[in-house]
């Protein structure tokens, strides 16, 4: 199906229908995720008993007839984060063609996107819609619609000429103080050269001179991660003005875990400047990987990692290969201070009873056992840094002070349980991802 006009008035009329429609039937699918992952859970282990009985139990709960009972979703599927990831660009591209086309009914088509994540819909949506038994020919229209809203969001930005790179970034020196903030030294040259090098459309043609604030920004964080110690104060002061200022937090809402724009309102409220992000996805990895915050981080791999890393999205990858080298560089500078019982003696006894627990249960279920620090949490490493003696003894001299490290891994928090999970992550939390996963690298880094 072809639309000249996505935005033609009977055309948005029947699209309302039928996302009212969809929507009603992915809330009810959305009930029954729980069981959905239940069965996922059960098949990936191999037991088949334990299988048919959650099937059972989702067959006796099935609200939505037009889903079949045995229908699995697969979290865990490559594409299915590939998908997410163009769903979040199209709901950012619906809000911003909301401005200049008042007959859009972004209502709607966030409705459509929001559930369609929550259900795991993979890279095709009109096939996964066939495999999990709706209707696929009434979804095309909205499909159409919101590839075409999207289309249009990105038309809007282009390349700029040398000229008006040139002409820009002058202004943006000239009134912005990132430089001053950073402690470092912005080169003009190195900045256009940067600028020039972008192969994606970048510049908003209403907002460039915003746009080449955003980029000098992320540019400016890139460079201040280079320095000797990314935990200095001036740097961690500096941050605190661009991703927020975390040092307060000492819970996390349970909604933000749940639901992208909670997410991103509590981001907000803390001091984050969403314009930094605000770029097409194309255009957002090339700005951070010429700023130095490309997410490939080399290191160690071999084929068993590397065959279970590819069930996910890159992001996953990343986390998965960045914990492990942080793991690896945490037991190796508390082993070579403490010794090989550092467990027993310098982790809180509540902690270690909660690992041994994760470990018994999933020796339980079949699974292999692994290092006791392998079940820690990612809050559990704030605790280690942090304790007073291992704080002294190790960790003061790379993270400086305790409220940064506490803030920095903080940070890591949302976006990580995001990405395990198989969650919709955004561009706010892909750059507290690429900022403070290159930061706290960068530290360790500084004494391996």
């Amino acid at each position: 199906m072809t639309i000249d006009d996505p935005f033609e008035p009977s055309l948005m009329k029947r699209h309302r229908e039928m996302m009212e429609k969809y929507q009603r039937d992915q809330d009810a699918l959305w009930q029954n995720s729980t069981a959905l992952r239940a069965i996922d859970d059960y098949a990936r282990r191999g037991s088949i008993s334990e299988t048919m009985a959650a099937m059972t139990r989702f067959d006796d709960s099935m609200s939505l007839s037009a889903v079949h009972p045995h229908s699995v979703i697969d979290p865990y599927n490559v594409t299915t984060s590939q998908w997410l990831r163009a769903e979040e660009e199209r709901i950012r591209a619906l809000t911003f063609v909301e401005m200049a086309t008042p007959r859009l009914d972004i209502a709607a088509l966030t409705g459509f996107t929001t559930h369609a994540n929550a259900t795991r819909l993979l890279a095709n949506p009109l096939h996964d819609a066939t495999r999990l038994g709706l209707d696929a020919l009434s979804l095309q229209p909205a499909v159409t619609a919101a590839l075409a809203a999207r289309q249009g969001y990105e038309d809007l930005y282009r390349l700029p000429s040398l000229v008006e790179t040139t002409k820009l970034l002058q202004e943006t020196l000239a009134v912005q103080s990132a430089a001053d903030r950073y402690g470092i030294e912005l080169s003009a040259g190195a900045l256009t050269t940067s600028m020039q090098a972008m192969q994606s459309p970048w510049m908003h043609p209403d907002h460039a001179f915003l746009s080449v604030r955003s980029f000098t920004e992320i540019y400016a964080i890139g460079e201040s991660l280079r320095v000797s110690n990314p935990f200095e104060d001036g740097i961690s002061a500096a941050l605190r003005t661009s991703i927020g200022d975390w040092r307060t937090v000492t819970a996390l809402p349970d909604a933000i875990f749940v639901e992208p724009s909670a997410r991103t309102s509590f981001y907000q409220e803390l001091g984050f400047d969403l314009s930094i992000a605000d770029f097409t996805a194309p255009a957002f990895d090339e700005a951070t990987a010429l700023a130095g915050l490309g997410l490939e981080i080399e290191g160690e791999s071999d084929d068993e990692e590397d065959a279970d890393v590819l069930r996910s999205e890159r992001a996953t990858r990343q986390f998965q290969r960045f914990e492990r080298r942080f793991r690896k560089w945490l037991n190796t500078m508390m082993t070579a201070t403490y010794g090989p019982n550092w467990i027993k003696h310098r982790v809180p006894g509540a902690l270690v009873q909660a690992w041994k627990e994760s470990r018994e249960k999933e020796v339980r279920a079949g699974l292999p056992q692994r290092e006791l620090l392998e079940y820690a949490d990612w809050g559990d490493y704030i605790t280690i840094l942090v304790r007073n003696d291992n704080w002294n003894d190790i960790f003061k001299p790379i993270f400086t002070r305790q409220e940064a490290v506490k803030e920095s891994f903080t940070r890591i928090i949302p976006v990580r349980h995001c990405v395990m999970h198989s969650r919709l992550v955004t561009q706010a939390d892909d750059l507290y991802a690429r900022v403070e996963i290159h930061r706290i690298l960068r530290a360790i880094e500084r004494i391996v």
